[in-house]
């Protein structure tokens, strides 16, 4: 399973998780617009800012910004703690002065699956570090 993909992850941290998917999502499917969260791609078809908001990748992508308000992963609460985990590592002098050694080490620490050192959204702030290294 792809433990990263933000199809799966955000809810597990918040105590109504269960409802909040299927308050938002309801009985909503769409073979074409629907991403699954087991696809290899699926993380990669998402993309996090610094403001915490969740975005397509591909800004052609229609079936991820139709999985973004269908799971409403831009709300307020998954918003403000994607963003609390983003600048609580990310502030502007380490994207500044990041190598790329350090941001992968950053990566395969948080990827390791370790369950004793999981970090809360530490999915999202890996992503970041994966966008970093991509630009």
């Amino acid at each position: 399973m792809k433990t990263g993909c933000p199809l799966i992850q955000p809810y597990r941290t918040h105590k109504n998780a269960n409802c909040i998917t299927a308050c938002y999502k309801s009985n909503w499917f769409d073979e074409t617009l629907h991403i699954s969260p087991l696809a290899d791609d699926c993380e990669q078809r998402f993309r996090y800012l610094l403001t915490g908001k969740t975005q397509n990748t591909e800004s052609a992508d229609l079936p991820a910004a139709t999985m973004i308000e269908k799971l409403a992963l831009d709300i307020a609460y998954l918003t403000r703690r994607r963003q609390e985990a983003i600048t609580g590592i990310f502030d502007e002098q380490f994207i500044l002065s990041a190598s790329e050694a350090e941001l992968t080490h950053l990566v395969q620490s948080l990827r390791s699956g370790d369950a004793g050192k999981q970090v809360a959204f530490g999915h999202v702030v890996a992503r970041y570090a994966e966008q970093l290294l991509a630009s």
